[in-house]
């Protein structure tokens, strides 16, 4: 025993600590079945106390910062938990998602608006905002009726990917009996829900039966509250579509697929994979979304677009003509989402606008330049044209977006757009002609070129910090149900907050 490894190494460490550290008690060395508990107990006060003049600066300097919220309730204990992010823009130009409080729901209150606003409140003073920095947060979240309510005394913004789920979820759904607009879309649509619920008890079956080991792709299940698994499903059974055939002739039943046509299914994924990418794209947390809604919004609807040309299906027309309504009816785009547009040098001459539109957009920024403060000049500062050309071949490539632009390529600037001659620092930013590595990099640019544009520099801090989705706190959602599992229902919810605080932060 006293010569094999594991006990020598644990006597050298004895001798090493006291050696190191003198005497001490050695029930201070020995973990308890608290040491983990306290350590991050102690973790989690010491990095909020250090996040919290950082957000503070953000929100003095920005003017603005954004804050997503969002409620789940575990599955083990019933615990209702409120999650609140900060998202902000920091000295260095980056894009920040910070995770500060995922907080037990008062046990047995209900969850009013009243409540849920007390609550909001109660959490980010503990955070140690003031009431006038919480006044400025611009808050995002789903759609449910008390939250909205809750958040009506702040700027409030639905999240996007609750709203694109909406569209599709209407899309789909039944017309109801005396709807005479959609009456005679009934018959078409059926036959392409019955493909869809078809394919989800297919699947269902193909993973319980254990015949899924016999096909080279597996098959995927649907999540009811997300259109985006549905896709991934019905994509699935396409890709495996002759492999199902065979298995299910071999066994006599083919009635499991009776109602799955393979023209339908590539129908559905053609039609459900651009809402897809938006979502994917929109519900991003290490870079700015914002700018991404009226582009998403005017792509989406060109897409549902009726095309003469081409010979689409008649349940496809018909899904193109609902959805496109919902998508001009269900998202609004306001201040945040058109300024944002703005601010994006490439599409800075709003081209997807109307002339009317775009001429409310630089009359709603230059009112926003009123409002700040005098350091932030409205004169082009020529030492800021210099810092440009040094920086421009030292600038880095922070977290920009997924990828090119060229689903909005339409809507990109030109070079031969006219512009009015003037002198004013929004004149001077329409006629300037970025270069940029990566059109998505947005921060970066605003980052080698807040000198020159000063005012529109600090529109950027306060409008890009705001998300467009409510996404990042069903993430700290997603991790707390792998943190609270069947072996580890006894987490206290101070530790669960902790834990979570510390997965966002560290």
């Amino acid at each position: 025993m006293f010569e094999t490894p594991a006990f020598t190494d644990l006597a050298q460490t004895i001798l090493d600590t006291g050696a190191t550290h003198g005497r001490c008690n050695v029930k201070d060395l020995l973990p308890s079945g608290v040491t983990v508990s306290r350590f991050t107990q102690k973790k989690y006060e010491s990095l909020r106390a250090e996040l919290l003049p950082t957000v503070r600066k953000a929100i003095a300097e920005g003017l603005a910062c954004g804050a997503s919220t969002d409620m789940w309730t575990d599955d083990h204990r019933k615990v209702s938990y409120t999650c609140i992010t900060l998202h902000y823009i920091d000295d260095a130009w980056e894009f920040n998602t910070r995770i500060i409080c995922t907080c037990a729901f008062p046990s047995g209150a209900k969850k009013t608006a009243l409540n849920v606003k007390t609550e909001l409140l109660k959490q980010l003073s503990e955070f140690g905002l003031v009431p006038d920095e919480i006044d400025r947060l611009v808050f995002v979240s789903d759609q449910g009726a008390n939250v909205q309510a809750a958040l009506s005394r702040w700027v409030h913004k639905s999240c996007i990917s609750h709203v694109l789920n909406t569209v599709l979820k209407h899309t789909f759904k039944k017309s109801k009996e005396g709807d005479e607009e959609h009456d005679g879309d009934e018959e078409e649509l059926q036959e392409v829900r019955s493909c869809i619920e078809q394919c989800k008890t297919l699947t269902t079956f193909f993973k319980h039966s254990g015949l899924q080991l016999r096909l080279k792709q597996s098959l995927k299940q649907e999540c009811e509250t997300r259109w985006n698994t549905k896709l991934e499903m019905v994509k699935s059974v396409l890709n495996a579509f002759e492999d199902i055939q065979s298995i299910l002739l071999e066994r006599g039943e083919m009635h499991r697929m009776s109602h799955i046509s393979k023209d339908i299914l590539q129908m559905l994924v053609q039609f459900l994979q651009p809402f897809k990418q938006a979502t994917e794209e929109l519900s991003g947390s290490k870079y700015c979304t914002i700018n991404l809604v009226a582009l998403w919004k005017t792509t989406l609807m060109t897409h549902c677009q009726i095309s003469q040309s081409q010979a689409d299906p008649v349940p496809l027309r018909i899904l193109k003509h609902r959805c496109m309504g919902l998508l001009a009816e269900r998202i609004v785009l306001g201040h945040h989402e058109k300024l944002a547009v703005l601010l994006w040098p490439k599409f800075k001459q709003l081209r997807m606008f109307t002339a009317k539109e775009r001429e409310e957009i630089y009359e709603s920024a230059r009112g926003e330049f009123a409002s700040f403060p005098k350091r932030a000049t409205t004169e082009v500062n020529a030492q800021g044209q210099q810092m440009q050309e040094e920086d421009t071949e030292e600038m880095a490539e922070p977290a920009a977006g997924p990828g090119p632009v060229q689903h909005f390529s339409q809507w990109a600037d030109v070079e031969d757009a006219e512009l009015d001659t003037g002198v004013d620092e929004l004149e001077q930013y329409l006629k300037h002609k970025p270069t940029m590595e990566n059109d998505r990099d947005i921060l970066s640019f605003w980052k080698h070129n807040q000198n020159m544009f000063p005012s529109m520099a600090q529109l950027a801090r306060k409008i890009l910090c705001v998300p467009a989705s409510s996404v990042s706190c069903e993430s700290a959602f997603s991790i707390s149900g792998r943190t609270l599992e069947n072996r580890r229902t006894c987490l206290s919810t101070a530790s669960v907050n902790a834990l979570l605080f510390l997965n966002s932060n560290m």
